[in-house]
């Protein structure tokens, strides 16, 4: 019987989600898609290509009663999910950049909720369907462990997503369920075009990585892949860097 995933932030084809889509399928797996209404169309496009546009469910993760629609639609169709990936993130763009000292107490709030507050609500939904040896992973970025200039409330946001992760690790590890942070290098997705010459940012991570290359989204694919599966069992409450390298050198 083919395992069946619960795969979020597909937004289109060079989102790190739909790397992930990719690489599941190839191996035989079965991917059901939560995507923002927004994305909805755009998605539906990338899975009727294939042949599997009745598993796209346009989801505000804000909304817990989204959730359980959404979890009640895969118990339709499975009992059992292998595995989930949180891959949803959102501040406010004019905020962002401003910096944190403009940030609203309501702009604040609303990258909390939607960045991390939606991985507790996609789990305690998914959580009928999850099983001993389930797998839930979170996407995050390094700038949650240092300041990097523009990064701002997400940063902080996904400083509280990896700490969240660790304690539902805790939480769901006596179930035999485990949960994990990845945190790739940069890569050019639609969220990360709204930073300034991300192209220059990235080529510039790229040199300075030991590896001398640039992160892909399959090379974070790989390793949300191989967190989803048996060999990973004894991985939880960890977050695991895919950026050859980078995170363990100086910017100097």
């Amino acid at each position: 019987m083919a395992p069946h995933y619960l795969i979020t932030g597909v937004a289109n084809e060079w989102s790190i989600a739909w790397a992930v889509v990719e690489r599941v399928l190839e191996r035989g797996g079965v991917c059901h898609l939560a995507c923002l209404p927004a994305n909805e169309r755009r998605v539906r496009k990338l899975m009727r290509a294939r042949n599997l546009e009745e598993l796209v469910y346009p989801v505000d993760v804000t909304r817990e009663d989204e959730l359980e629609q959404l979890a009640q639609a895969i118990a339709a169709r499975t009992d059992s999910l292998a595995g989930v990936l949180h891959a949803v993130a959102y501040a406010d763009l004019e905020e962002l950049q401003a910096g944190l000292l403009s940030s609203t107490r309501e702009g604040f709030a609303k990258a909390m909720d939607v960045s991390v507050y939606s991985l507790v609500g996609l789990c305690r939904a998914a959580r009928p369907l999850l099983r001993t040896g389930s797998s839930v992973v979170a996407l995050t970025y390094h700038g949650s462990q240092v300041c990097i200039p523009g990064y701002n409330v997400m940063g902080v946001a996904k400083a509280a997503l990896e700490s969240l992760a660790r304690y539902l690790a805790s939480e769901l590890g006596p179930h035999g369920i485990r949960v994990n942070t990845v945190s790739p290098g940069p890569i050019l997705t639609l969220a990360a075009s709204v930073f300034d010459d991300i192209e220059g940012k990235i080529e510039r991570a790229a040199q300075l990585s030991p590896l001398r290359q640039r992160t892909s989204q399959q090379h974070v694919a790989g390793l949300v892949d191989y967190l989803f599966s048996e060999a990973s069992s004894a991985v939880t409450a960890q977050c695991l860097y895919v950026d050859h390298g980078l995170s363990s050198v100086a910017a100097g």
